[in-house]
């Protein structure tokens, strides 16, 4: 009686055009190489035996889509990379869409965004994330590997992400600014440190010609190594930071090495970095006066190194 209650009811709510919920989707493992347009419509878990690269670009002119889903390469490890655009050109990784790994062994370096060997790049909108098992970001003393890795790069545009986690959150490596293609911008790089290597927010070294402008860098680098929150590294040359918020990280907010020269360091805001009523906010290490431009707008506290004396201001 009651069965055939339920069946009366059931008909009725369908004639109706009542919806029912589709059972839950299971996450997908990883697709491997692809070589058209793809937007996600699932989550992605990786499976230990299936690509240690998740996805990679295998032709150059398309788009991935994340369509708001998450790439989960924690099960790989320190094997894993998400993303891999090597030797093709004209690619875009589109947000939103989030982006997991579990990098936690200090003796290696792993990627999470492998970028090299390209041209015309756009990456937007990601969430990258470097967080254990549980979900948890994975605690200073075990945070290694790079978020962003982009290396012989002719041109890119890194906009609106948030990278988190790593030993160094987005790195430009012999990689050159392109017209339309050269910005690096409103992105949110923090507790990216590392006390055995280098460690930063944003990175450049031998890389020139860029737009670092508008992002946010905090709680980066080490105190032991004296890293930043954003740095210029040796020929790293003719770059424009500028509206940046650097503030709170490890070692100074904003740096540049020798062997740097004709970047432009204007209107940022570079506050309580370093170490109490030392910091330096701004650093630079070339001999005086400095071949780089340190624009006395930037907001901060203390300069070392060849800054000129008038740039930061401790009442400021």
């Amino acid at each position: 009686m009651l069965g055939g209650l339920a069946l009366l009811v059931l008909a009725a709510l369908i004639l109706a055009g009542v919806p029912f919920a589709a059972p839950a989707r299971a996450a997908t493992g990883c697709p491997g190489v692809i070589t058209q347009d793809t937007t996600l419509t699932d989550d992605i878990v990786a499976q230990v035996g299936g690509p240690s690269e998740c996805i990679r670009f295998g032709v150059g002119g398309i788009t991935l889509n994340l369509n708001g889903k998450t790439v989960d390469i924690r099960p790989l490890h320190m094997a894993g990379r998400a993303i891999v655009v090597d030797g093709v050109r004209d690619v875009t990784v589109k947000g939103p869409g989030t982006v997991l790994t579990t990098y936690d062994n200090a003796a290696l370096s792993p990627r999470a965004f492998r970028i090299r060997n390209s041209a015309n790049l756009t990456i937007s909108g990601v969430q990258l994330l470097n967080l254990d098992a549980n979900g948890q970001p994975e605690p200073p003393g075990k945070r290694v590997g790079r978020g962003m890795d982009l290396e012989m790069v002719n041109g890119a545009r890194v906009t609106g992400n948030e990278v988190a986690y790593f030993g160094r959150g987005i790195y430009l490596l012999d990689s050159t600014g392109a017209p339309n293609f050269d910005t690096i911008a409103s992105n949110d790089v923090h507790d990216d440190t590392i006390d055995g290597a280098r460690s930063f927010g944003i990175g450049l070294l031998g890389s020139s010609g860029w737009q670092i402008t508008n992002n946010r860098a905090r709680r980066n680098g080490s105190r032991v190594n004296g890293e930043a929150g954003i740095e210029l590294q040796t020929g790293s040359n003719d770059n424009s930071v500028t509206g940046n918020r650097s503030n709170r990280n490890l070692g100074p907010g904003i740096t540049a090495d020798a062997g740097t020269s004709g970047n432009l360091i204007e209107g940022n805001v570079a506050i309580n970095n370093g170490k109490a009523g030392v910091g330096p906010d701004l650093a630079d290490a070339n001999d005086p006066p400095s071949p780089n431009t340190w624009d006395p707008d930037n907001r901060c506290h203390y300069e070392a190194g060849s800054v000129p004396s008038d740039v930061c201001n401790p009442g400021e």
